[in-house]
């Protein structure tokens, strides 16, 4: 396959998972806004913890997708190697389809308190597992040399998963809304580690 065909494949790939998200993100506002209306303007005590659980997934959802892209940009069309594996390409592919997949149903249990911060750290959990299973199957050289640096975020990544997964499920806070700001504020460093661990990656420099 030559490159510029190489490219127009991973193109389409990352137009079909993108449409993944953007129903994602187009669900969760609409469920957002039907809470809100349904309640009414003036309880706003009632769907704040609505607000703070959607810029959770916010929080998430813009690393995600942009590592996603970065990704599939990187290692298929960016890399100079010659020795890519060409199976690769369709399970990165499965992979990041499914993780948009599992963000539309954390926008449909946007109700569900429990379930939407589980299905969080599943997220991160299955987002580890992604990211230690490509090292394995693909040849990209400017992955592979941060390779310490994608250790660090796994790390990360885990044990923000941990602390929401009992945060979620020990009975500690007097009143829910303490766990929304809790868990938001854990995910907001989360994203921000994420950021200043691997800048050069969603950010590389002109050559």
């Amino acid at each position: 396959m030559n490159n510029k065909a190489l490219e127009r494949s991973v193109n389409h790939l990352q137009i079909l998972f993108s449409i993944v998200f953007g129903i994602s993100i187009t669900t969760l506002l609409s469920k957002i806004t039907t809470i809100i209306n349904d309640i009414g303007y003036k309880n706003m005590k009632i769907y704040i913890p609505y607000l703070l659980m959607g810029l959770s997934y916010f929080i998430l959802v813009i690393p995600f997708y942009h590592g996603a892209n970065r990704y599939m940009d990187q290692t298929y069309i960016l890399n100079n190697d010659k020795n890519e594996k060409r199976f690769s390409l369709m399970i990165d592919f499965f992979f990041l389809f499914f993780e948009g997949v599992i963000f539309l149903i954390l926008s449909l249990l946007i109700k569900n308190i429990h379930w939407f911060y589980i299905i969080i750290c599943l997220l991160l959990f299955y987002d580890f597992l992604w990211v230690g299973l490509s090292f394995l199957y693909n040849n990209c050289e400017q992955i592979k040399k941060n390779n310490t640096k994608y250790k660090w975020w796994g790390i990360c990544n885990v044990i923000t998963g941990i602390i929401i997964l009992l945060s979620n499920s020990i009975n500690i806070w007097t009143d829910v809304i303490y766990l929304h700001i809790f868990i938001f504020i854990l995910l907001f460093i989360r994203s921000v580690l994420d950021y200043i661990l691997v800048w050069d990656f969603y950010f590389p420099q002109k050559a």
